[in-house]
């Protein structure tokens, strides 16, 4: 199996609005086609791997120019990824969204990208990275899904601040799951 790591991320996919670019990430995959490997895509979405033109737009049309970079390269690739990680690290540790760019343009974000790479490769398994320590749960009940207990840390006090679509509480295993929708 073969990742092409950060070479799919916002910022080295299109690092200008509307110019994308699939150089280094088409490099991954044709090593693996080649050697008979399927790719796992990683995050099309990380607040870390976004573009510093993204930060000049905003509302609906940040909105729009997120789902046409989830678009153009998920189907791109379409048909030669065989799974990959839509968003990474949404929710921060304590179990609430994390504050980014793409959670300004609304709560819907995440399953607005899932709908929109589903639609671009509907073959592709589609997931969700997050991050996972051992921690106490959030006291806010209503702001968080259920904590989730990490395989890398079986102790009680861990927790995986991870929605339920995601890896299902197998911590950083990052097993690619179906989302419910």
């Amino acid at each position: 199996m073969a990742t092409p790591e950060s070479a799919l991320q916002f910022d080295a996919t299109e690092p200008n609005r509307d110019t994308f670019t699939f150089a280094q990430a088409e490099t991954h995959v044709d090593f693996a086609t080649a050697h008979d490997m399927r790719v796992r895509g990683q995050s099309l979405l990380w607040h870390p791997g976004l573009p510093a033109w993204l930060t000049s737009l905003s509302g609906a049309t940040r909105r729009a120019a997120m789902n046409d970079h989830v678009r153009q390269v998920a189907a791109h690739f379409a048909g030669r990824i065989y799974a990959g990680d839509v968003v990474n690290e949404a929710f921060s540790e304590n179990g609430l969204r994390r504050a980014s760019l793409v959670q300004a343009t609304g709560d819907d974000w995440i399953e607005d990208a899932f709908r929109t790479a589903r639609a671009a490769d509907p073959a592709a398994k589609r997931s969700t990275a997050s991050a996972c320590r051992a921690t106490s749960p959030p006291t806010t009940p209503s702001r968080r899904r259920s904590p989730r207990r990490c395989a890398a840390s079986p102790s009680a006090a861990s927790t995986c601040s991870s929605p339920s679509w995601t890896s299902r509480g197998r911590g950083r295993s990052r097993r690619p799951t179906t989302p419910r929708w």
